[in-house]
């Protein structure tokens, strides 16, 4: 099961190197909106 973490890691770091600067705070700004937005609720 270990193995398969570590292989959606590998995926999800290849995708992350893909990603613009921009793109990549974008996302950073979606997940600690919806961290906050959960914290809030």
């Amino acid at each position: 099961m270990q193995n398969k973490d570590s292989l959606d890691e590998e995926i999800i770091m290849k995708a992350l190197s893909r990603l613009s600067r921009d793109q990549l705070f974008q996302l950073y700004s979606i997940i600690i909106g919806m961290i906050t937005y959960n914290k809030n609720k």
